[in-house]
């Protein structure tokens, strides 16, 4: 598919569940970043796997104490 495939962004959004659960989440925060660009560039801003990814991301935020960001993101998703 190569690494700017929808397919590769669904799969960092999954890779970055083990990372997050086990703490690390600047790891989770990477991943999940990517997979939100990927997203973007292949699906329209109001669809589902764009939100979901926004819902991943603002998640890691919020455990990071970053709640800024963790707001924009889940109020966009």
């Amino acid at each position: 598919y190569g690494k700017a495939h929808n397919r590769i962004a669904w799969a960092s959004t999954y890779l970055a569940t083990p990372y997050q659960a086990l703490g690390n989440y600047r790891k989770a925060e990477q991943l999940l970043n990517d997979s939100l660009t990927l997203y973007k560039k292949y699906f329209p801003e109001d669809h589902e796997r764009v939100g979901y990814a926004m819902v991943r991301l603002g998640s890691v935020y919020t455990q990071l104490g970053e709640y800024e960001k963790a707001k924009v993101l889940l109020t966009k998703a």
